[in-house]
């Protein structure tokens, strides 16, 4: 993180996402994470990889450390240079994972229990708020109401837990990230 691109909807501790049209949209600055520039050029290899190898990785139960090590293989060198590249491949593994395990059998949220073989596949996905965070400066949040949360650790190994409230006054979700 370069923490002097902070903006009041984007920290190193929290994000801020709008729901808008059924998608999430950054409102931060890119600037903020470093390596955002090498994350643009790797993705799309990435992608294309894991169209031809997620569903052996899957049925194999390809451990994410064993997906970063294979990976960096594949990886121009000079893009892996002044960014976490393991956290960006564990990231990026561990979503698509994800949204490939939905594809195929309509669970979702199942990496963990997938691949570590812990975790839970229920079908609740938004939890009720069980504890206290601090919550973030952003103008009228005394408007907004808490929706719930989501569990990080059943989704990526890093374990960022998301709560979503509802800005009453702009009619509009917001999605908190906060890394932990």
């Amino acid at each position: 993180m370069n923490e002097a691109f902070e903006t009041k909807v984007n920290t190193a501790q929290y994000t801020v996402f709008d729901l808008e049209n059924d998608k999430y949209r950054f409102k931060g600055n890119l600037k903020l994470y470093n390596g955002f520039e090498q994350a643009k050029l790797i993705f799309p290899i990435l992608e294309e990889d894991f169209e031809k190898n997620g569903e052996n990785c899957l049925k194999n139960k390809t451990k994410t450390d064993q997906y970063i090590k294979e990976r960096k293989t594949i990886l121009n060198e000079n893009l892996m240079t002044n960014f976490d590249i393991d956290y960006f491949l564990q990231t990026f593994y561990e979503f698509s994972i994800n949204k490939l395990n939905y594809k195929l059998d309509k669970k979702f949220g199942e990496f963990r229990k997938i691949i570590d073989g812990w975790g839970s596949s229920e079908s609740q996905i938004v939890y009720n708020v069980d504890y206290d965070y601090e919550k973030p400066y952003l103008e009228g949040f005394d408007n907004f109401d808490i929706i719930g949360q989501v569990m990080g650790d059943e989704f990526f190994t890093d374990g960022n837990d998301t709560i979503l409230f509802y800005d009453k006054t702009n009619e509009k979700i917001i999605c908190l990230n906060f890394y932990s």
